[in-house]
């Protein structure tokens, strides 16, 4: 084989093999859907149980209400919610960061009454929390074959019954391939909570090694997906118990054990945002050509390589 037809050959088999890559990678997941994506912001937040639009500003807002668009077509109400959905009665948003480190939520809740008792280890046992659920690689795949997932279980209280803001977190590990369940603590978990204008803030980081033990294979990165959903819970005053489930899918997704272990949305870990530098070239900028889309690039590159070697060997023939 001569030096050219070498390289061409190379230069094809690389192609070809980024083309498959990309195609896998848009391919949809066995347990998230792909029609709820949101992002996680890059960066590193204080954990202080304030919300500051510094920190966190540039990640996406998830909006929840009793209303909620997201809710109404792929979640659902539960306990008082399913019949009685007072606006007043309860909303929040959410943000999600990230660094290599961790991962960082901040919940901020509009609540007309606010429940500090109950623990962090059952939330619907008497306590305003949240379960946020994720899974850093699809159950079933490579790394993740016995589809483990990790449920972070938050309360605002302190977790001692004393009726004090402080936070307190669990996390539910959870084995997909015998659908068993188990709740621990994290000494590595770090909770803040605070009351805030007409309600309270969360904030939580939560690192990687959490993770780790069960899918030690995953590496957080630009654009790397995991799955993820929310349940809000809501105590009122009058002990009545309510929350929903933000995204749920299992049925939909034929997720065997159903909720606890997928159909949830997907988390998109954001590259850090890019900085401006000040223009200092008077020159005219020069458009670059677009590129296909994500699922496409790979074989169109693939697709470009053989016509070159094509027309490299026909022109050694002529």
């Amino acid at each position: 084989m001569t030096n050219i037809k070498k390289a061409i050959f190379k230069a094809s088999t690389a192609l070809l093999a980024s083309a498959l890559l990309l195609s896998t990678t848009a391919m949809a997941a066995n347990y998230w859907t792909d029609d709820v994506v949101v992002e996680a912001g890059k960066g590193t937040p204080t954990i202080d149980g304030v919300y500051d639009a510094a920190e966190w500003g540039h990640a996406q807002e998830i909006a929840i209400t009793l209303d909620d668009p997201t809710v109404n077509q792929y979640g659902e109400y539960q306990g008082g919610w399913v019949d009685d959905r007072n606006p007043a009665d309860f909303s929040t948003w959410m943000r999600f960061m990230w660094d290599e480190e961790a991962l960082y939520i901040v919940e901020q809740r509009f609540d007309d009454y606010i429940e500090l008792g109950g623990t962090g280890a059952t939330p619907w046992g008497g306590s305003d929390g949240n379960l946020i659920f994720l899974q850093t690689i699809d159950g079933g795949t490579a790394g993740n074959e016995n589809a483990w997932s990790h449920h972070l279980l938050y309360i605002v209280g302190d977790g001692t019954g004393s009726g004090n803001y402080g936070g307190d977190a669990w996390v539910r590990i959870n084995d997909g391939s015998i659908n068993s369940q188990e709740t621990v603590q994290y000494d590595e978990i770090q909770i803040v909570s605070a009351p805030a204008a007409d309600g309270f803030c969360v904030e939580v980081k939560v690192p990687w090694s959490v993770f780790a033990e069960e899918i030690p294979s995953f590496v957080p990165g630009d654009d790397v997906k995991i799955g993820m959903s929310m349940v809000p819970i809501d105590f009122d005053e009058d002990g009545e118990f309510a929350q929903l489930s933000w995204v749920k899918q299992a049925d939909q997704l034929g997720v065997p054990g159903g909720y606890d272990y997928g159909g949830w949305a997907t988390l998109k870990l954001a590259a850090a945002p890019v900085v401006e530098e000040p223009e200092t070239s008077t020159d005219a900028p020069v458009d670059a050509p677009s590129a296909p889309a994500t699922a496409d690039a790979g074989i169109v590159a693939a697709a470009a390589v053989m016509a070159v070697a094509a027309g490299i060997v026909l022109s050694k023939k002529h």
